[in-house]
């Protein structure tokens, strides 16, 4: 109705605590047998907000390496406006000490 309204939002947005609405996993059937697993989560609500966030993260066994993507888009007619942090707590097993060496 063109009235601003204040949204109360948590620590790290909606987003971070809805699930998924489609998940893939995929495996190589080919050297270097290389895994990865994609996942779409929307934020919606009426009237307001209209975000898709689709996130994938790669990797090849025994490479020592993630790819870790995240690609957002507005799926409204008009400008919008998001925030996102990232950080990242690592540890076991993403940190310790190879078992190939």
């Amino acid at each position: 109705m063109g009235n601003e309204v204040e949204v109360l939002l948590p620590l790290h947005g909606r987003i971070a605590n809805t699930p998924a609405s489609l998940v893939t996993v995929k495996a190589g059937l080919n050297p270097p047998f290389e895994l990865s697993v994609e996942g779409i989560v929307y934020e919606r609500s009426m009237f307001s907000s209209n975000l898709k966030i689709k996130t994938s993260i790669v990797t090849t066994p025994g490479s020592g390496i993630m790819k870790i993507s995240d690609e957002m888009e507005n799926l409204r007619g008009v400008s919008d406006e998001m925030q996102i942090l990232y950080h990242c707590n690592y540890g076991k097993p993403l940190l310790e000490e190879s078992r190939n060496s």
